[in-house]
């Protein structure tokens, strides 16, 4: 261990109350945590997740994966960034019911980061 580690070590037992020993009390991985977030501030998304499929997938920067960080994070912001669309309005001169079905979205697992589609219907009932 070098001297930066050790002292970070002794601070982390001294002020946590607990042993090194104990598996709470590991402050090397949130040293190295720290160091990740110091590594990754100010560099691009395409970077970050290089590292993160690295770290979570095994991924490997080889021939056949070499665009795969590239092809992630455009999969991320296309899954992400809302269509652009226009309202549309018409005069209705009857009370019925407005219906529209089946109406395909696709969206982001907010919990997993997966990405799922599925249909939404609507109706509109008029004020009269």
């Amino acid at each position: 261990m070098d001297q930066t580690q050790d002292e970070y070590r002794e601070a982390s037992v001294r002020n946590s109350g607990t042993s090194w020993d104990t598996p709470e009390a590991n402050p090397l991985q949130d040293l190295q945590r720290a160091r990740l977030i110091v590594e990754l501030e100010g560099r691009d998304v395409e970077f970050a997740a290089r590292v993160l499929l690295e770290q979570t997938t095994g991924w490997k920067d080889d021939k056949h994966g070499h665009d795969t960080p590239k092809r992630f994070t455009a999969m991320l912001r296309e899954l992400t960034t809302p269509e652009h669309f226009s309202f549309t309005t018409f005069p209705v001169e009857d009370q019925d019911m407005v219906i529209v079905k089946a109406i395909p979205f696709v969206s982001v697992c907010n919990h997993h980061v997966v990405p799922y589609t599925s249909t939404v219907s609507a109706c509109r009932c008029r004020r009269g």
